[in-house]
């Protein structure tokens, strides 16, 4: 029997914190289903302005296909439920940060009311930038740190 998971995230832009969510969602199930939120809900979800969703979809999926070889499919997320999480019976489990482990204990407790097995949840630690703190998409859409973690110049946390 393959194994179904789920990852989700906004992916703007890709950062070496996202490579380590996906980098662990497809070491661990065989078939990966890959949330990347909407414009619409990434905006109201976050406060801010992403990049639009075909951009962080093209750059996803160029980075899957040249980094894994397994099954995946990559589907909107425009609500809470990520994308279907919480409804799909195919899904056995989800991988998040420490960040988001919350939202998965949420996802199970709705799968639980419908009479849905609960997914299996796989937590990774957040990546530190240089400066100790966690990489995120929004200090490097700032100018703060680069993709990789790096302090920019003249900006400091």
């Amino acid at each position: 029997m393959k194994l179904r998971v789920c990852v989700g995230g906004t992916f703007s832009p890709l950062h070496r914190g996202h490579r380590a969510l996906l980098r662990a969602a497809f070491e661990w199930g065989d078939e990966i289903i890959v949330g990347l939120t909407t414009d619409r809900f990434a905006e109201e979800m976050r406060g801010e302005v992403v990049s639009p969703y075909q951009e962080r979809y093209g750059e996803l999926r160029r980075y899957i296909e040249e980094n894994f070889q397994k099954p995946y499919k990559i589907v909107p997320i425009d609500d809470p439920t990520g994308g279907g999480a919480v409804f799909s019976e195919k899904l056995e489990g989800i991988v998040v940060s420490e960040e988001t482990e919350e939202t998965a204990k949420w996802i199970n407790e709705e799968r639980r009311k419908r009479g849905l097995k609960p997914l299996e949840i796989l937590v990774i630690s957040m990546i530190p930038a240089e400066s100790g703190e966690p990489i995120r998409g929004r200090l490097i859409r700032r100018g703060v740190m680069d993709r990789e973690g790096r302090i920019i110049r003249g900006h400091g946390l």
